[in-house]
């Protein structure tokens, strides 16, 4: 079940295994055949694995992000000591631009696989986020600077400090492949009146030492990023520090542990309560109440008309990130009204789609699955990836499917359908998921509940 959780669907029973017999170097060459940044997932990963863990029914999960970091720690110089370039690809050149985790990963990836690979990234170190604006007391530079060694080792070619030159610039010097891998660094729209900084921006600066801390900081927002923010500015010299959302701590949506750590540093909430105003050292807010559910199965905040103050000298904004559209669109990638990238459609299901967009389709689909309660949505990401799979040309490259990413995501679409009462669906899933030993059971299971749902006695039993 741990592997259904890992959208990369890691080999986590395997490492573990080879951890408990101390067999380390085994097991991060193991690791890194499908996660090339076993440093930083091994220390802030979200670990949504832990949830899927059996161990849950009896105790507690298997401590395996803590297990991947072992084998990462204690196997680094067994795996660097092994590890040479591949041999160039004739004809393949590939630019990333953005030196954060995605481009590591990316440029770790092509460069194994012997595509002639060069990083350019605007700041004069690679690590994005994790490097330049996640806490210190969260990760370590040392930390990452080790996944970085993993990717250089690959063969990679590292371009910092200077902005990338521009995509037609790009293509003149020889680059044939070209990922805008830039992450999302432009502050979430927080339309209020007073003293507001963006989230990122102001945790790079404080995380620099080029922003002091002080007096009273509310935090809008609840997600993991908000939860570092009001951690950094309680450790940083804030007098008091206060989370302000919308909505109860039941539906925020931050990992429980991230929600834990906040309040163990002595962070504050206000629950229920919208941010209206910032002046004289007051945050004006109004009340809230919960009414029905969103399509994300989260009760709406509904006003009351009534408000209330809270002290504050700042807030911060941290109501989602978005990437620089102005960047991308000036590069040439195609916008829609919001200035969000233009995905591919969904009636386009080939070897092109599926290599650009895999990732978005099971990620986005186990989102809309665990986190957003969407049904609906999640079956729409995991049927494409499906049905895109079936295409000749794309099953027989494995780099791209396999039989085990296959039956997790027939296992996601078999729950949904399942939740949603479209037996038939399940009962087309259900085939793909009885092909894995790991899984058979649960087609099974979900077979004979589909059949009793639909009132097929002779199939139930």
């Amino acid at each position: 079940p741990c592997k259904g959780g890992c959208p990369i669907a890691q080999d986590i029973p395997e490492y573990i295994e080879l951890v408990g017999k101390g067999l380390y170097g085994p097991a991060l060459k193991l690791i890194t055949e499908k996660n090339p940044l076993p440093f930083i997932t091994g220390t802030i990963c979200s670990h949504r694995c832990q949830n899927k863990c059996s161990r849950n029914f009896y105790d507690e999960s298997v401590h395996i992000r803590d297990a991947k970091l072992v084998a990462a720690e204690k196997g680094f110089e067994t795996v660097m000591a092994s590890m040479k370039p591949a041999k160039k690809v004739a004809g393949k050149k590939a630019a990333i631009i953005g030196g954060g985790p995605t481009g590591m990963a990316a440029a770790y990836f092509l460069a194994r696989g012997g595509v002639e690979t060069t990083i350019f990234e605007r700041e004069a170190t690679l690590g994005g986020v994790p490097r330049h604006v996640i806490p210190s007391f969260r990760i370590a530079e040392e930390t990452i600077e080790k996944d970085i060694a993993l990717m250089e080792k690959q063969g990679v070619e590292v371009k910092c400090g200077a902005p990338a030159p521009s995509v037609a610039e790009l293509k003149a010097m020889g680059y044939t492949h070209i990922l805008f891998a830039v992450g999302a660094w432009k502050a979430g729209r927080l339309d209020i009146e007073g003293a507001v900084a963006g989230v990122i921006q102001w945790m790079k600066g404080v995380k620099a030492g080029n922003i002091a801390v002080g007096g009273s900081v509310a935090v809008v927002g609840a997600g993991n990023t908000a939860m570092d923010a009001a951690r950094l500015a309680k450790r940083s010299g804030a007098q008091s520090v206060t989370i302000v959302y919308r909505r109860t701590k039941k539906y925020m949506p931050a990992d429980e542990h991230e929600l834990a750590l906040a309040i163990a540093d002595g962070v504050n909430f206000a629950e229920l309560a919208a941010p209206v105003k910032q002046a004289d050292g007051l945050l004006t807010c109004e009340k809230m109440v919960l009414g029905e559910a969103d399509a994300s199965g989260r009760r709406s905040p509904v006003g009351t008309g009534e408000y209330f103050t809270i002290p504050c000298d700042l807030v911060i904004s941290a109501v989602g990130e978005q990437v620089d559209d102005a960047l991308l669109g000036a590069n040439g990638v195609e916008l829609d009204k919001k200035g969000r990238p233009v995905k591919v459609k969904y009636h386009e299901p080939n070897k092109k789609f599926l290599v650009a967009n895999r990732g978005w389709l099971i990620n986005g689909g186990v989102k809309y699955y665990n986190e957003d309660k969407n049904n609906e949505q999640a079956l729409k990401y995991f049927s494409l990836y499906i049905e895109s799979a079936k295409n000749p040309m794309i099953a027989a490259d494995s780099a791209i499917v396999n039989d085990t990413l296959i039956t997790q995501i027939a296992y996601y679409a078999s729950l949904a359908s399942m939740q949603m009462k479209d037996y038939n669906s399940v009962l087309k899933f259900t085939p793909l998921v009885k092909q894995d030993r790991e899984f058979n059971r649960y087609g099974y299971e979900f077979t004979a509940s589909a059949y009793r749902e639909m009132g097929d006695t002779a199939k139930w039993i």
